[in-house]
């Protein structure tokens, strides 16, 4: 899946929700079908100054019509405002999820594993699934991409097997014995 394609698919899913129990108004609307071709038609220009009238509301938003055109830099420049702005919202976890991107393929910023990490660890933690808690727990507890940190490692994974994650259920009673001696 191209990296538009997810993020298409991210925005589908904040808009079909209506998450964040706001109403969503007839511009957002408009500017969505604008940006994601919803009726046919993408202009991501008109979209990017429907967006920019409610700046403060759309940062993630107004980082996606920049992705789209090109400019990754500016990009990238809002996804890091939006999720300082907001940072418990679905827009943030949109944003730490396209951050996570960008660092990772060095789209619009240097590469960097470590802070594309960190970006999918904020991501896991704010709205992430129980899929992302386990492969980040996976990544924590044997250094991928990271130092090793066997306590948060254990602590999502714990996270995800409270979320149903099979996977992690398994390894935590795998782990239970070896790193009995980490703290809970």
């Amino acid at each position: 899946m191209k990296y538009w394609d997810k993020i298409s698919e991210l925005v589908h899913k904040f808009t079909h929700n209506e998450l964040d129990n706001k109403k969503l108004d007839n511009e957002f609307n408009e500017a969505l079908n604008l940006l994601l071709g919803d009726e046919g038609n993408t202009d991501i220009a008109k979209a990017l100054e429907l967006f920019e009238h409610q700046r403060s509301e759309n940062l993630f938003f107004i980082g996606a019509c920049h992705f789209r055109l090109g400019e990754h830099e500016k990009a990238v420049r809002y996804f890091k405002k939006e999720i300082k702005h907001s940072s418990h919202t679905t827009q943030a976890v949109m944003a730490a999820h396209a951050l996570s991107y960008c660092h990772a393929k060095g789209v619009g910023v240097e590469r960097s594993r470590s802070l594309s990490f960190q970006y999918s660890f904020m991501e896991g933690q704010v709205g992430g699934s129980a899929k992302d808690a386990y492969w980040l727990a996976l990544c924590q507890i044997h250094g991928l991409g990271v130092a090793a940190n066997i306590q948060e490692g254990m602590a999502l994974l714990r996270l995800a097997a409270r979320q149903g994650d099979q996977r992690a259920i398994r390894k935590l009673e795998k782990y239970k014995e070896r790193y009995k001696n980490e703290k809970n």
